[in-house]
């Protein structure tokens, strides 16, 4: 293997959540139009609904991420829109240590009279990259335990660095 692409999204949050809604409103207005309104043109429907698709399928696109070449040693945080990755390769330091690890935090829904109000407990476990420095030069976020720990080892063999799994 020769880089290792971290991709940041999730499909049910954020603005991701917004493409979703505006692919099945979308699909709504065209299906919609055809029931209700069975006499009626659907020339205006049917363009509404295909913009609505196309620009929620556009923000679906969009994601932030990180390649890390091995073989060239550099590494690059990018964003990608409609699947074109927008940033700079810059030098990889030196790796020594990579921490694999579980962090519990408690989450809240902020109240604001409209959604509903909840909070919970999320489980997420992480990738630390650290060169020489305390502080980590890449993290790398999963919700699967076995992806995290699967990622760590693939880092720690094509790094040369040393694997450390804490708090599993």
């Amino acid at each position: 293997m020769k880089q290792y692409d971290f991709k940041n999204r999730q499909l049910v949050s954020g603005p991701h959540l917004l493409g979703v809604l505006f692919i099945a409103a979308g699909v709504l207005a065209i299906i919609g139009s055809a029931i209700f309104q069975p006499d009626r043109s659907l020339e205006k429907p049917v363009y509404v609904g295909i913009a609505a698709i196309v620009f929620g399928a556009a923000i679906l696109s969009t994601y932030t991420g990180t390649v890390i070449e091995f073989n060239e040693r550099k590494a690059k945080d990018y964003f990608s829109f409609l699947g074109y990755p927008f940033g700079e390769w810059k030098p990889l330091p030196n790796i020594k240590r990579i921490v694999v690890t579980h962090v519990k935090k408690k989450v809240t829904n902020t109240p604001n009279g409209i959604s509903p109000t909840w909070s919970g407990t999320v489980h997420e476990f992480r990738a630390f990259l650290y060169s020489e420095s305390a502080t980590p030069i890449f993290s790398f976020v999963f919700s699967n335990k076995e992806q995290a720990i699967k990622t760590g080892k693939l880092l720690s063999e094509n790094l040369h660095a040393e694997i450390v799994l804490t708090d599993l």
